[in-house]
């Protein structure tokens, strides 16, 4: 439309139009930015009982910048003209919410690398398994009979005993195809979730170190 003969009769309508369009293009950009990651860190940061006290500062940003995120979808959903929304000021409001999830989002991926560094098996699952497994830490009879699959090739479960209501300790462990090895001596499941994991693979290791020197 721009490269008509007759464009300068309409040049400043022309312009307004290009402005608003340019302006609905880059609003429509940093809000699928914000949906997206919005969308993958709301039930880590509101479910996540663990992450929450872990990463209290972040908590209560991400808490902030969801509130105002329902609000500004609450707004669009009962005014929902593109150009109107994508032209107000709202658009401020995106890129501020957009750069706090960010951070919100990197302070979470440095929580995830000290577990990490701790347990290193963790580098071997995907960023959301590892926050199903810590977000489950304290219920170790969850972890010990779910998860322990995804984080050792051999090791399916943990048969555990307990006394009065607690899990106390693993006495065997349960292999993929069903196998059972009862454990010489328990194996207390207690302190950090990546600290109780960490010594569990010493555990298997000399378990089974046992067993190759009995069969001699």
């Amino acid at each position: 439309m721009t490269q008509g003969k007759s464009v300068e009769v309409f040049r400043e309508q022309l312009d307004s139009i290009k402005k608003q369009l340019n302006q609905v293009d880059n609003t429509l950009t940093l809000w699928s930015k914000v949906q997206k990651n919005w969308k993958r860190l709301v039930n880590i940061f509101l479910l996540s009982e663990d992450i929450r006290n872990q990463l209290q500062e972040a908590t209560k940003t991400f808490d902030e910048k969801n509130a105002q995120f329902r609000e500004v979808m609450s707004e669009v959903f009962l005014n929902p003209k593109i150009i109107d929304v994508c032209t107000s000021e709202r658009y401020l409001e995106l890129e501020e919410i957009h750069k706090a999830i960010e951070e919100c989002e990197k302070k979470l991926n440095l929580y995830l690398e000290e577990k990490k560094k701790v347990f290193a098996r963790f580098y071997f699952v995907s960023n959301q398994t590892l926050i199903d497994i810590l977000s489950n830490g304290k219920n170790i009879k969850k972890i010990a009979t779910q998860y322990l699959g995804d984080l050792f090739d051999g090791v399916r479960k943990l048969e555990m005993v307990s006394e009065e209501g607690k899990i106390d300790s693993g006495v065997a462990m349960v292999a993929k195809d069903g196998e059972r090895v009862q454990f010489k001596s328990p194996f207390t499941l207690k302190e950090e979730i990546e600290i109780w994991l960490k010594k569990l693979s010493f555990k298997i290791r000399s378990e089974l170190q046992l067993i190759l020197q009995d069969s001699k």
